[in-house]
This record gives C-alpha cells, structure tokens and sequence, in this order.
C-alpha cells in the first residue's frame, strides 16, 4: 500500500524534530512547506507561528482548533 504523502511529511518533521529541534523542522518548512501545502498558524503549545498541514502542527503534533472547525 502506498503511503499517504502527509503522513510522509509528517513523519519526516517528526525525525527531524527527534534528532535536531524545532529550529529544524521550521526550516524543513521554510524550504520545502510549498511543495505539499504546508500552511502556516499559531501553535498554542510551541507558543509560536508554526508550519501547519492539514490542521496539525508539524513541530509538535497537535491538531489546531481549525482542524475541527472544518
């Protein structure tokens, strides 16, 4: 089965948040954030405007209150 492309990203922020922090992931957006619809939102936890896919944030996983409103 293939696997679904935003689980892809989010599975690669998630090692590149594991092995270099969250300065890299915003990077890793920054960079690459257009090529797969990467948005960007006020994450409450990180306290900051953090990238965004399909309602998660990609630095520390939690669903935004968007994500439920659609």
């Amino acid at each position: 089965m293939k696997e679904d492309p935003t689980e892809s990203i989010e599975r690669k922020a998630y090692e590149i948040y594991q092995k270099d922090g969250q300065d890299a992931v915003l990077d890793f957006a920054k960079k690459h954030g257009d090529e797969v619809g990467v948005t960007w939102g006020m994450c409450e936890p990180c306290e900051s405007e953090s990238p965004m896919l399909n309602g998660t944030c990609l630095v520390c996983g939690t669903p935004t209150w968007e994500k439920y409103e659609s």
